[in-house]
């Protein structure tokens, strides 16, 4: 008879799938319960995790091979790095088109809701926000007004900081994110290469916080895998799918940061599921993940200046380059989980509703 551990290893294919449940919904959307008065679990304790340590192992062997694959395919120039680089140079020129079209979009289904401050958990009755809004989804669908959608999303940013606590909004950089890019094309469209760069490294914040969370509080989701029970192929250790789940979404965060192919892929699989998730979970997923899908569309057809930046020249540069890879992964990862647990001890604040309107539904 295989051993637990062998039997678990067999479902690591399977957990691709299920992390488009509790990643791909954001859990604060769904949950009723969460209490973030109560600290998420410190590094000691998530490594001390019966599957944490070969779950670890697992993911950085996956990236040390991934970054080989990488190194061959684009090094080689073969087919597919040709094909994929002729795409990317043809949707270079429209990626502005396209997220300002998408970020309008985004912005003018806010503003038709009337309630919803940037993310579905968090609501308002302020009267001026959803003018603010439409005056983003206008001012983001021409070139030269794009620095004033910008300074609207950070004003909305801002207030969430305000009223829900920064470490509510640290889950969200891919905002601030957004703001960044158009801010810079419509000032400094010669500086296209760095504003999506901005944007990339804010997206990967955004689903690394994501992955900490789910080591920080698992429970959190515990309620949501009940609630949906085909979500767990038959799986009762919970422990064990919230640890896959957040390593998953970190691997894939890692990669859309740092990977060449490998982060066209990463980005490309979790739009994927971010896509099934809204089929299963509907509206409400959907306004929380619209901006999200918007940028990941556009940087798996974009080529990624921070990958290109790592490689290691030489005549041992593949193995290098993957050992770098390999390396910083593995020290991502724990001072994420151990960042997390301080952000929480010393950024939650005990207010959960504020004068002006806005509060956080628990």
């Amino acid at each position: 008879m295989p051993s637990p551990i062998l039997r678990r290893a067999a479902l690591l294919p399977c957990l691709l799938l299920m992390y488009a449940a509790p990643a791909s919904a954001h859990i604060k959307w769904f949950n009723s319960k969460i209490n973030l008065m109560i600290p998420p679990r410190g590094l000691d304790e998530v490594v001390a995790l019966t599957p944490f340590a070969w779950i670890f192992a697992a993911a950085i062997a996956v990236l040390f091979a991934a970054s080989l694959l990488d190194s061959y395919l684009v090094g080689r120039n073969t087919g597919i790095a040709q094909r994929l680089a002729r795409v990317d140079r043809s949707f270079e020129g429209r990626t502005y088109l396209f997220l300002r079209v998408l970020v309008a979009v985004f912005f003018a289904i806010l503003g038709s809701e009337h309630s919803v401050l940037l993310t579905p958990e968090s609501t308002t009755s302020a009267w001026w926000v959803a003018n603010l809004q439409y005056l983003i989804a206008a001012t983001a669908l021409l070139p030269a007004t794009g620095w004033i959608a910008a300074t609207g999303i950070v004003l909305l940013y801002g207030m969430g900081i305000e009223c829900l606590g920064l470490f509510h909004m640290l889950d969200y950089p891919a905002f601030l994110g957004a703001a960044a890019y158009l801010l810079l094309m419509s000032l400094r469209p010669e500086l296209h290469v760095r504003a999506l760069a901005i944007l990339r490294i804010a997206t990967a914040l955004t689903l690394m916080v994501g992955a900490a969370e789910k080591f920080g509080y698992p429970n959190w989701s515990f309620e949501l895998l009940h609630d949906y029970p085909v979500l767990r192929f038959g799986m009762t250790d919970l422990e064990f799918y919230m640890a896959g789940a957040g390593m998953v979404e970190f691997a894939l965060a890692y990669l859309v940061l740092f990977g060449r192919l490998s982060g066209k892929a990463g980005s490309a699989l979790l739009f994927c599921l971010m896509s099934a998730a809204i089929l299963l979970f509907g509206w409400m997923d959907f306004v929380g993940h619209a901006l999200f899908l918007a940028a990941l569309f556009a940087l798996t057809w974009n080529r990624n200046p921070i990958a290109e930046r790592m490689q290691v020249r030489g005549r041992h540069g593949v193995l290098a380059t993957a050992a770098l890879s390999s390396l910083l992964f593995a020290a991502l990862l724990p001072a994420a989980v151990a960042g997390y647990r301080y952000a929480d001890i010393h950024l939650v604040t005990l207010c959960s509703t504020q004068p002006n309107g806005v509060h956080i539904h628990r």
